[in-house]
């Protein structure tokens, strides 16, 4: 089945990630990609990274789906060769310099004589205009700019460890691309898409990392950072992801680590979590510290913590937890009370079912008895036969359910963090 770009044609001038993204993607959804690469050199991404037979991973990866083409744009021959392949181009993306282009001849203005409906994007790294726009650019340069190496850590700035606003430069290029061969489609007209990744990476990153800078003045109730949501906690032996957005996750993760902090009115809402955050982060560290995480991650699932509310963060997770027949036998809604009052009522109807079966009690006085509208004949003619098998198999499950964690953290190792 072909892609939904079948039969559009893209020029490729780009090097190393944001450009050979936009390329990769539009070829995985069928365009046809010839990238130009210079001789000798190539594209530099050729030899970053681990390598096989010369060809670097990265490289194998963002250049799929693509012919390849060697010229030289400085030789006239290779640009009358280059100059051929315009008018039947929908599509030619560039991540030379700001003005590089201009000076070989083949900026948008020059090819849109040969090709009017020619999309043609152009990815720098300040943008085409502007005091920084002949500065060479990376990555963690957009990072620092941007100001999210800053929101990764309040006291020491600290990149994250991707090239983020390179591939996200790349996405931005492509979506434009394909909204712009839509307009084509409608109009006839192509269009210049001059794309940037400081404004990628702003645009990219504003709806969190920038709300508190987007409403100002009177008015505005602060509500901390989005990071702050999503810690990391430390275990005895890794970390873990535990995710508090919801007080109903908080109290569960209190549950779990034997605490009672979903009770302290420090802790009692979000904004309340929020405003202690750091007062939070070294109270479950210091409970964390002394279980393991895969002891934790198991006594969660006992205790019906959901695996999207705390997900390990090491590097693999083994299997072969214990498992215990509360686990198939009590639905996850069922709160710890629902099944301390049912086990309470099952016990006293076996007792007061005995007494009256030996006729030692009257009926009128059989509380839980005659709250449900057993009498004193129901219990003696359907003793043997109902009533006491089927109320003792309750008892006998729900006992089971609720001493399961209690047997579990008794007999198993893992449970107890040693």
């Amino acid at each position: 089945m072909s892609g939904p770009l079948h039969g559009y044609k893209v020029i490729e001038l780009t090097s190393t990630v944001s450009g050979p993204i936009a390329g990769m993607i539009l070829g995985d959804q069928g365009a046809d990609i010839i990238k130009i690469e210079p001789p000798m050199v190539g594209d530099l991404a050729r030899h970053m990274g681990d390598s096989r037979n010369g060809m670097a991973a990265m490289f194998s990866t963002l250049n799929r789906n693509k012919r390849s083409l060697v010229l030289d744009l400085k030789d006239s021959a290779d640009m009358d060769i280059f100059l051929q392949l315009i008018p039947s181009a929908d599509v030619l993306i560039e991540n030379y310099r700001p003005g590089i282009v201009k000076k070989l001849g083949i900026d948008y203005d020059t090819l849109k004589a040969l090709n009017p409906g020619l999309v043609y994007a152009s990815i720098s790294g300040y943008g085409q205009s502007g005091p920084y726009r002949h500065r060479k650019v990376y990555d963690p340069l957009i990072q620092a700019t941007t100001g999210t190496a800053f929101e990764q850590h309040g006291v020491r700035p600290t990149n994250v460890r991707t090239i983020i606003f390179d591939k996200v430069t790349g996405y931005t290029a492509a979506q434009s691309i394909t909204a712009a061969l839509l307009q084509r489609a409608r109009t006839g007209e192509g269009q210049h898409l001059p794309i940037s990744m400081l404004g990628s990476a702003l645009y990219f990153q504003w709806p969190d990392v920038m709300w508190s800078h987007t409403f100002q003045g009177e008015g505005t109730r602060p509500g901390g950072t989005l990071a702050d949501w999503f810690q990391i906690f430390k275990t005895a032996d890794g970390f873990a992801s535990i995710v508090l957005v919801a007080s109903e996750s908080f109290e569960r993760l209190c549950l779990l680590l034997d605490l009672d902090l979903h009770l302290d009115e420090r802790f009692r809402s979000l904004p309340d979590r929020l405003a202690n955050a750091d007062v939070l982060q070294e109270l479950l560290d210091e409970a964390m510290s002394t279980w393991t995480t895969e002891a934790r991650l198991t006594r969660a699932e006992f205790l019906k913590i959901r695996e999207r509310e705390f997900v390990t963060s090491s590097r693999a997770m083994g299997a072969g937890n214990l498992r215990i027949i509360s686990r198939v036998i009590l639905p996850n809604a069922m709160p710890p009370l629902v099944v301390a009052i049912t086990l309470r009522v099952g016990i006293t109807i076996i007792y007061e079912a005995a007494l009256s079966f030996l006729g030692l009690t009257d009926p009128d006085v059989m509380t839980w008895g005659k709250m449900i509208g057993l009498s004193r004949d129901f219990f003696f003619d359907a003793w043997w036969t109902v009533t006491f098998p089927g109320v003792a198999i309750l008892v006998v499950v729900l006992c089971i359910a609720l001493i399961g964690d209690g047997l579990n953290d008794a007999f198993n190792p893992k449970l107890r963090g040693r």
